[in-house]
């Protein structure tokens, strides 16, 4: 059998490097040359930006903590992995406080559901968004009180604290009173 060799490209080093062999005066010309495009890629960012702070509403966090308290004797802890049993409590304590039932619990004690409607811009437009999808059949129209439960278990966070029986309960929203009370109505449900 024949051997088919290709040609191969000369290699030149001076284009390969080009970028370490610049001067200060090529990286004016560079600068100089594209200063319109780099104006507006920088007006446009601070322009987007503005705008965003400008229409999004602020967010307030609202935060409790929580204390498992451990039952079991220290006889009777695992030998071989000393607070393992602990980090299942924790894990299980966990779940129950992310649980649909506390949720549920939650928006039907604080009456989420009869909670007037947020009315700014960026709320109108995710409204319409929705209706929009619910009237071709993309969605399913949902009463309030699910939106709110499937906002609460989407939202809330519950982060147990490393190397500890101790976890965190948080939750973000525009109204700072309504975050503590939805936080300090699932800490309340919990207990």
């Amino acid at each position: 059998m024949k051997e088919i060799v290709f040609p191969q490209p000369a290699r030149d080093e001076r284009k390969a490097s080009w970028f370490y062999a610049m001067s200060k005066r090529d990286i004016l010309i560079f600068l100089f040359k594209w200063k319109g495009t780099i104006l507006s890629v920088f007006l446009g960012v601070v322009t987007l930006v503005t705008l965003l702070v400008y229409f999004l509403p602020s967010s307030y966090t609202a935060l409790s903590t929580v204390l498992v308290e451990h039952t079991k004797a220290p006889s009777m802890r695992s030998e071989l992995y000393p607070g393992t049993e602990m980090i299942e409590v924790i894990n299980t304590e966990v779940a129950i406080v992310l649980s649909r039932t506390v949720m549920e619990h939650v928006a039907d004690r604080l009456k989420l559901d009869q909670l007037p409607t947020q009315d700014t811009t960026v709320s109108r437009f995710v409204r319409r968004v929705q209706d929009a999808l619910v009237g071709v059949g993309l969605l399913d129209a949902v009463s309030k009180r699910e939106q709110w439960i499937g906002w609460l278990l989407r939202d809330v966070k519950v982060k147990p604290t490393v190397n500890s029986n101790i976890f965190t309960i948080k939750f973000a929203i525009e109204d700072p009173q309504l975050a503590a009370d939805i936080v300090n109505a699932i800490t309340d449900e919990y207990l």
